[in-house]
């Protein structure tokens, strides 16, 4: 299930979403790809989709994914599993 899911959400047929979700999927992806492209309009599309705080949420999850994403390739970190940090924030001490 989590093999197809990713599946679908790396192409570009997003139809079998509901369209507030492909608006999303397409504002992270543009987020991603086109940082300095967003606009107002992008964001307030998904206050209308979602409501205020979930679009606040939405927005800032999609930020700090790419951020993370950036600075663990920068330093060319290895995945979760390998984490050099996972005892620093880990609750498994």
């Amino acid at each position: 299930m989590i093999a197809q899911r990713s599946q679908l959400l790396a192409g570009d047929d997003w139809s079998s979403f509901p369209a507030a979700e492909q608006r999303a999927f397409a504002f992270a992806r543009k987020l991603t790809r086109y940082p300095g492209k967003l606009s107002a309009r992008d964001i307030e599309a998904l206050e209308r989709d979602f409501g205020i705080e979930p679009a606040l949420f939405l927005l800032m999850y999609a930020c700090r994914c790419n951020y993370i994403t950036r600075v663990s390739n920068g330093f060319q970190l290895g995945l979760e599993r390998d984490n050099i940090f996972f005892d620093y924030y880990s609750d498994d001490k």
